[in-house]
């Protein structure tokens, strides 16, 4: 994934500034509730016998809704990207929700569907609104998105509608968006901490046990311009490895890896291999749909065709001049690979994977490397028998025999 990170950022044109932009889904409960505490002394005599727990309808306990947040490494671009709410239409009524729109702030989008879920459609839309946002800065910036790998976002709607935008885009792996993804390590602490406070405070506030659906809506977006829209996030994505290098990795992230200094990782072009480790299980990768961001702003001769680019990441990770992409330089690590040997497995062989090329429209299915050819044998080769040697007779059939 930082191999893939650096290429992107390698591939940004001297005329602009790289401007690194994170999306991220995360469910918003309706019920707040901090389940562990104390009771103090007063608040005993206060109740008088009665039970301090909040009367909460179980309705309310499994209600919840999407906020789809949007980051960026710069904090005066920060203050315009758009936030998303989703809530579905059989927990949100229209009247409450036509009540909270009114009274929403410009950059927070909110949205009733038939599921508060996202998909792939609704991840297209996400990423042309923030074209619209972004319009003024397309001159100055090229933005560079990451979204985690989920199937909706690892989708080819997804990876054409951004390059569409102008945007080059790259996938973080699954397992690892507790470590590498800055919304899941940074920013979705703080907001849900501070939505849990006002919560809390609103409900004390008003004299009730629990939020509504509108008052939840309306504590979300009052934390939300604070703690999204109101910080900068560039040391995020600089202690992530996202900014393009991996110099100023975090503490927490070196310790969690194993590793006691800063990786060394190449800018080349990603590997087969590198790929299949970012993407889903068993899904397609389309490679003139993943790197067609990155082709709309480099100045190429012809496209990528099918067969330069499988005989180039068999052996090495950078993509060869014929290709059409100009490739950042040989990487160490692919060298290494080339220097082990002509027996050495294949990248591909540990996950399998499919290619589909839109140019040809056919299934590419990568083979394992074929087996070594068996050596001769020690001792010298028996003779041949000959045909007189063989009995004469004449030919009976089975049945005869049989007799």
């Amino acid at each position: 994934m930082w191999k893939w990170s650096n290429y992107l950022h390698s591939k940004v044109p001297v005329t602009k500034k790289p401007l690194c932009v994170n999306i991220d889904e995360s469910s918003i409960k309706l019920d707040q509730d901090v389940r562990y505490g104390h009771v103090t002394a007063s608040a005993r005599k206060l109740a008088k016998g009665k039970m301090l727990r909040r009367q909460i309808p179980k309705g309310m306990t499994r209600t919840a809704y999407s906020l789809v947040a949007v980051i960026c490494d710069d904090a005066e671009i920060q203050k315009s990207l758009p936030q998303f709410i989703v809530v579905n239409k059989k927990s949100c009524t229209e009247a409450v929700y036509k009540t909270v729109l009114d009274i929403a702030p410009a950059n927070i989008k909110l949205w009733r569907r038939d599921s508060a879920w996202m998909n792939t459609l609704s991840v297209c839309q996400v990423v042309r609104e923030i074209s619209k946002a972004l319009k003024k800065y397309q001159n100055t910036h090229q933005v560079i998105l990451s979204m985690d790998a989920c199937k909706s976002h690892m989708n080819r709607l997804v990876w054409l509608t951004a390059a569409r935008m102008g945007f080059m885009m790259f996938g973080i792996p699954a397992l690892t968006t507790g470590f590498l993804q800055p919304l899941d390590v940074y920013a979705f602490a703080q907001l849900k901490n501070k939505l849990r406070q006002d919560s809390q405070t609103s409900c004390i506030g008003i004299g009730v046990s629990y939020c509504t659906l509108g008052m939840s809506m309306v504590t979300l977006m009052d934390a939300v311009t604070p703690v999204l829209n109101g910080n900068c996030w560039r040391t995020s994505f600089e202690h992530l490895g996202l900014a393009g290098h991996q110099g100023s990795l975090s503490k927490n992230l070196l310790n969690s890896m194993d590793l006691t200094d800063m990786p060394i990782v190449a800018a080349g072009f990603p590997s087969l291999a590198d790929l299949t480790h970012c993407f889903p299980r068993g899904s397609v990768i389309d490679f003139d749909a993943v790197f067609k961001g990155v082709l709309s702003v480099t100045t190429v001769k012809r496209l990528v065709r099918a067969a330069p680019l499988l005989k180039s990441v068999a052996l090495s990770s950078v993509v060869p001049a014929s290709s059409g992409v100009a490739s950042a330089g040989p990487s160490p690590v692919a060298s290494t690979a080339a220097s082990s040997g002509a027996a050495a497995p294949p990248p591909w062989r540990e996950v399998p994977s499919r290619l589909r090329m839109l140019r040809s429209g056919t299934m590419i299915v990568p083979l394992p490397a074929a087996p070594p050819p068996l050596p001769p044998p020690a001792g010298p080769l028996p003779p041949a028998p000959s045909p007189a040697a063989r009995p004469k007779g004449r030919r009976t059939s089975s049945a005869a025999s049989a007799c």
